[in-house]
């Protein structure tokens, strides 16, 4: 009887295995499974189309040391030495790592980036793993997307700091978006504490004669919310340290994808007798 119950324990854990096995074969995810050597002992399809590993049984090829075959780096382009890699932190601490950015680059290719994740298993009583799982998905083309769109906005920041006129954006809610070099020298007010700040309630709360500027009057919150443009020359905005700032400004409202998201104000000193 002790025999059986064995033999059908054994059974269960190689049915398990198998399972587990077919489950990790299919994911789109890269799969490798690294010793406490951290050579790959075990990879999916995925992981050996992404890394070009062999087949298992396939020889030496299955173990090799990822950080040997191809140059890795990190998110910032830097050079990532063995110790420095997810699995390695995991072999030393016991503890998972996830969401790590890393750039491989096959020889001839160009650097594909993955965001790995990193899980012991059958850890000791000590704690220390006796193998590493290691998940990875690739997200070059994210990670374009996202520095093409950094780079667009470096352009327009650039832009809108070279021209001699105020600028900033708003919300819907009146709250500054972005703001201009020049906006900044003309008002006195830093950046950092216009951004996130209803404009309406910083620089534009009273008329010249310094009687109260009631918001819902003014043009451009009136362009905030019925999304027509405006120009104004005869009205003032309030400098940091108290002082009127006679003013010309324009406000424009801010569509994206034909909904009005916002306004952008474009002003200039006024002369004045």
């Amino acid at each position: 009887a002790r025999r059986i119950e064995a033999d059908r324990a054994t059974d269960a854990e190689r049915d398990a295995r198998e399972r587990y096995r077919t489950i990790v074969e299919t994911v789109d995810s890269g799969v490798i499974v690294v010793d406490a050597d951290l050579r790959v002992i075990m990879s999916n399809p995925s992981a050996r189309t992404f890394l070009g590993l062999s087949e298992p049984g396939g020889g030496e090829g299955e173990t090799d040391h990822m950080a040997d075959r191809w140059p890795m780096i990190d998110a910032d382009g830097q050079p990532v030495t063995p110790e420095a890699l997810p699995e390695s932190e995991v072999m030393r601490t016991g503890t998972p790592v996830r969401g790590v950015i890393q750039g491989v680059t096959p020889p001839g290719e160009p650097t594909r980036w993955y965001r790995v994740n990193a899980t012991p298993i059958d850890q000791d009583r000590d704690g220390t793993p006796e193998v590493v799982v290691v998940s990875f998905h690739d997200v070059t083309d994210f990670r374009e997307m996202t520095r093409s769109a950094a780079d667009a906005e470096h352009r327009l920041r650039s832009v809108l700091d070279a021209v001699s006129d105020g600028i900033y954006g708003l919300d819907l809610e009146g709250r500054t978006t972005f703001v201009n070099e020049a906006a900044v020298a003309l008002t006195g007010w830093p950046a950092a504490e216009q951004m996130g700040a209803r404009q309406h309630a910083l620089i534009h709360h009273r008329h010249a004669d310094g009687t109260d500027y009631p918001v819902e009057t003014c043009p451009i919150y009136q362009t905030l919310r019925d999304g027509e443009p405006r120009v104004c020359d005869d009205e003032v905005f309030w400098r940091h340290d108290g002082t009127p700032l006679p003013v010309r400004y324009s406000v424009t409202p801010i569509r994206e994808q034909g909904a009005l998201t916002g306004a952008m104000v474009q002003f200039r000193e006024r002369p004045t007798p």
